[in-house]
């Protein structure tokens, strides 16, 4: 890829990834507001590098967090939507919460954005951000979705152990009462 800007992203764009309708459901809705802060984050970034100011890391620190926070509100408004089936305590949707946010005070340091540099090195520099931040959200995604995995068949299995021993408990009721009544076992 060459070091210009990306497709569509030239300044002054009204929308540089083309999202400028508002859709229906809860995905394109969250998948809409995550491609407008990014667009706002650009934005931001590429008026901060034409005129030769630094580019501050909280600001793809902010980006990262408001995407988290779009996720974590689509997923808190499916179980809303889907009590009956999917029920989920508060305790769980803190620690899901917890799960995935950002650490405060990460530590996390990016490699200079702005100033003097290159058009070409502000672009690659930008694309290095955008890989590592989209990283560190897989990553804690999939830690939060095995930690959720693994709590379902911890609850399966207890459910399966409750089922089993009210099976047991009835099998040794039919029993006693089949003796009691004077039946066969069998019928």
């Amino acid at each position: 890829m060459s070091g210009s800007s990306p497709a569509g992203w030239a300044p002054g764009h009204p929308s540089a990834m083309g999202y400028s309708q508002l859709p229906c459901d809860d995905i394109d809705t969250a998948s809409y507001k995550m491609h407008k802060d990014l667009d706002r984050f650009i934005s931001v970034a590429q008026g901060q590098h034409l005129r030769g100011e630094q580019l501050d890391e909280s600001s793809l620190e902010s980006l990262e967090d408001s995407i988290n926070e779009v996720l974590l509100d689509n997923v808190e408004s499916h179980f809303r939507n889907n009590l009956e089936t999917i029920p989920l305590s508060s305790d769980m949707q803190l620690e899901l919460r917890s799960r995935v946010k950002r650490p405060s005070g990460s530590g996390q340091r990016y490699e200079r954005l702005g100033g003097e540099q290159s058009r070409q090195s502000f672009w690659e520099t930008l694309r290095r951000w955008f890989r590592a931040m989209l990283g560190r959200l897989q990553q804690r995604w999939q830690r939060a979705l095995a930690w959720l995995q693994e709590l379902v068949a911890a609850g399966v299995q207890a459910l399966r152990s409750a089922v089993e021993l009210v099976w047991r408990t009835l099998k040794r009721f039919r029993c006693s009462l089949m003796k009691w009544l004077g039946l066969p076992l069998g019928v």
